[in-house]
């Protein structure tokens, strides 16, 4: 039970009566709450400045309990809402390199088939060609997984590249500025959702393509090497495809 004021007819806690301490009638203003332990119940005085939240998957929400959810003021909590917290909080041009990195790496996303929009409802339809790939959190969640908390001593976040999944990254990023080392990153860890034929069939359209190339054979797996040269050398680039993606991965 949530907690209540006192005075507020509460049921009984096995003693049969009704648990109102003498009838004070709300003296003090104290706030109580039926806690229940297996088959025992315990009326307990609760903190006035105790607050409770409760996060809920958005899946979750339709087999929850009606009265529950009626306890509580809901709002919806997108990743994305997080991470414009925290790029906020990180120094102003690493603010702008990060923003303008997202927006090239969802362009990208979005070209090598990580999802479609409905024009008329806005709404992400079809398939996938990256496996497990969420319109609204899997990009989001990436960039919110590098930005590291200010550390003792230090009032601003930082974001950070050296916990990437990807193995011999660094060879990539040189002569790179810090958004396009920022871009290739993240796409670098993006490809590792997308299957084999699926990048394959896409890897062309890419001005980089052969750094791209690199980075998803030879960077995850050496015995892909050879799977590498034969895509790079054997299969002929699509009539213009090639530019597509200039001004992304530039």
């Amino acid at each position: 039970n949530f907690p209540h004021t006192e005075g507020e007819s509460r049921p009984s806690t096995g003693n049969g009566t009704n648990d109102s301490d003498g009838g004070s009638g709300g003296d003090g203003g104290r706030v109580y709450a039926n806690i229940s332990m297996a088959s025992t119940t315990y009326h307990c005085q609760v903190h006035r400045q105790f607050q409770c939240v409760v996060f809920l998957r958005e899946s979750d929400v339709a087999t929850t309990p009606a009265p529950f959810l009626s306890r509580f003021e809901k709002y919806l909590l997108p990743v994305q809402t997080f991470l414009d917290e925290c790029i906020g909080q990180l120094p102003p041009a690493c603010q702008r390199q990060v923003t303008e990195a997202l927006c090239i790496c969802d362009k990208f996303a979005k070209h090598m088939g990580a999802y479609q929009i409905n024009n008329e409802t806005g709404k992400c339809i079809g398939p996938s060609s990256f496996y497990g790939y969420q319109y609204d959190n899997t990009l989001p969640s990436l960039f919110f997984s590098h930005i590291k908390p200010p550390v003792d001593g230090e009032y601003l976040a930082t974001f950070s590249l050296s916990s990437l999944a990807v193995r011999n990254i660094d060879k990539f990023l040189v002569g790179c500025s810090k958004t396009q080392q920022i871009v290739r990153c993240m796409c670098a860890e993006l490809l590792q959702l997308m299957p084999p034929e699926n990048f394959i069939l896409r890897l062309h359209t890419l001005q980089e393509a052969e750094v791209y190339a690199n980075i998803y054979f030879t960077g995850l797996d050496s015995s892909m090497c050879d799977l590498k040269d034969l895509v790079m050398h054997r299969i002929p680039p699509r009539e213009g495809q090639q530019n597509q993606l200039r001004r992304h991965c530039s």
